[in-house]
């Protein structure tokens, strides 16, 4: 079980001598696991973002937004790491995307 909260927050720039930096107005979504299992490291997600927040429903889109993203860049991790494809060099077009497809199903 997770408590979600959201609120909108306004960062100031860090002091520049020679410009002067805008303010940014973000909104931020809190996702804490509630009763985490016993010797489990509580989930805890800060996921600022420019979408709305007005709603459940546009919190819990900015929500899953996100874990979508953690399953792209397990993804990308795999690619790089363990398939090690920018090691690759692939000399046509046809070479790549083969080994993609191949790639794409191991990740």
């Amino acid at each position: 079980m997770v408590e979600v909260r959201a609120t909108t927050m306004t960062l100031r720039p860090p002091h520049r001598s020679d410009r002067k930096l805008s303010e940014v107005t973000v909104n931020v979504v809190l996702v804490s696991e509630v009763n985490p299992p016993v010797d489990d490291v509580p989930v805890e997600w800060l996921l600022p973002t420019t979408l709305p927040i007005d709603t459940v429903e546009q919190v819990q889109t900015i929500i899953q937004y996100y874990t979508v993203r953690w399953m792209i860049e397990i993804l990308f991790r795999t690619l790089k790491s363990g398939c090690r494809i920018e090691k690759r060099r692939f000399e046509t077009k046809k070479r790549m995307v083969a080994c993609l497809g191949l790639y794409l199903i191991v990740g």
